[in-house]
């Protein structure tokens, strides 16, 4: 219904925009068909007390026809304008943050209406003088564009214009604030996708995280190995001690030739040796050697005197203490007495062997009768790369402090 689309009218608004208003409503409720009757008929329902009284004391003449009653409404209703006032307004209007051009130039070009921007011009003189009238408008409009536009770089466009008109004017500001939102939007996406991306950074970590690599598994020995050696010096294998008070401080390691440790806690190699002597003679002990392998024995040196004893060494650069040969010493004897097959022989412990030796002069004299040797791939490798002849191998029983132990010997 038009009582929904149109209000009764009101003194704050010119009369010719409430007709125009009831109008609109009445096309888009009855569409354009309407009669005239109709037409005054809805003025009256609609313009309130105050029009209603207006239309009644009238002429007939001014409400005979809706034209009529329109134009006597009008010019009832009409104000004395104050073009000073009204161009005051006009020379004080803004363009608003945010507001689209459009609708800023509407503002302005109904308030130029209100200020009569039209010039007379007379042209000749007496009675051949005509009056020629100019509508500035467009003039006054462009310029004040230029001064209310609110986005400071599109005012040193227009200023920077020569020859610059209001379409002119008009499409440089359209052009400017196309631009603008367009990148704007564009700043608006991307600003969206990296929140985006935080955000599912924040809820998924493993997208932007490679899995940490796998814990390497430790054996057993090794973890019982570590547990040890926590309580135990990392030089001599003693209890836990300073530097300075370590016996090994300055000795040298038969395996590696390092000075610092002895050879049992030396890390290049990861099996115990066992040394032992006796009668003047030396072999090694060694309970992990398998048939089929290479094994490491340092440097055997047999002295000339009978009663010398072997020494096993890893150096070369001093003269042996133990064989009076030139070759390198540093022997660091830390001897062990064990009960072998019921004979006690003393043993050299950790020089730095890999297998666990017994001269075979030894086994012919202490158990060549009723112990036969075993056939041994076993291939012994002196200091040097010298090979060292393999008779075979036997299994031993040892004893120490009560602890019996099977050992092979090659």
């Amino acid at each position: 219904m038009v009582s929904e689309l149109i209000k009764p009218y009101d003194h704050h608004m010119a009369m010719s925009e409430w007709l125009e208003d009831l109008d609109n409503a009445m096309l888009a409720v009855h569409g354009g068909n309407l009669a005239d009757a109709r037409k005054k008929a809805n003025v009256m329902t609609y313009i309130g007390k105050e029009g209603k009284a207006v239309i009644r004391n009238l002429p007939d003449a001014q409400k005979d026809t809706y034209p009529h009653l329109c134009t006597a409404l009008k010019e009832h209703y009409k104000e004395a304008v104050n073009e000073t006032v009204e161009s005051h307004k006009f020379n004080n209007m803004v363009q608003d943050f945010g507001e689209p051009i459009d609708s800023y130039l509407t503002k302005l070009r109904t308030q130029a209406l209100k200020c009569n921007f039209i010039t007379t011009i007379t042209l000749g003189e007496g009675e051949a003088a005509v009056n020629h009238q100019q509508d500035m408008s467009d003039r006054f409009i462009r310029d004040r564009l230029v001064v209310g536009v609110y986005d400071e770089s599109t005012r040193n466009k227009l200023l920077r214009e020569r020859n610059l008109t209001l379409d002119s004017a008009i499409d440089i500001i359209k052009a400017t604030e196309a631009t603008n939102s367009h990148a704007k939007q564009l700043s608006n996406k991307s600003q969206n996708l990296s929140v985006e991306g935080v955000r599912r950074g924040k809820r998924n970590k493993k997208t932007f995280h490679p899995p940490a690599p796998p814990k390497p598994q430790v054996s057993n020995q090794k973890q019982k190995d570590s547990s040890r050696n926590r309580n135990q010096c990392g030089r001599c294998g003693g209890v836990p001690h300073s530097k300075k008070e370590c016996p090994a401080r300055d000795s040298p390691c038969h395996l590696c030739s390092y000075v610092g440790h002895f050879a049992k806690m030396c890390r290049t190699k990861a099996k115990k040796v066992h040394e032992f002597e006796q009668h003047g003679e030396t072999t090694t002990t060694n309970n992990d050697s398998s048939s089929g392998d290479s094994l490491f024995m340092g440097l055997l040196v047999r002295a000339s005197q009978p009663e010398s004893v072997i020494c096993i060494c890893a150096r070369d650069s001093t003269k042996c203490e133990c064989s009076n040969v030139a070759f390198n010493i540093s022997c660091v004897d830390w001897m062990e007495e064990i009960q072998c097959e019921q004979i006690s022989i003393q043993f050299k412990i950790d020089t730095g062997a890999q297998a666990n030796v017994l001269p075979y002069s030894m086994y012919k004299k202490y158990f060549g009768n009723g112990n036969r040797l075993s056939k041994s791939s076993v291939k012994l490798t002196g200091y040097g790369g010298a090979d060292i002849p393999v008779e075979g191998e036997m299994n031993l029983n040892c004893k120490l402090n009560n602890v019996n132990v099977k050992s092979q010997f090659i």
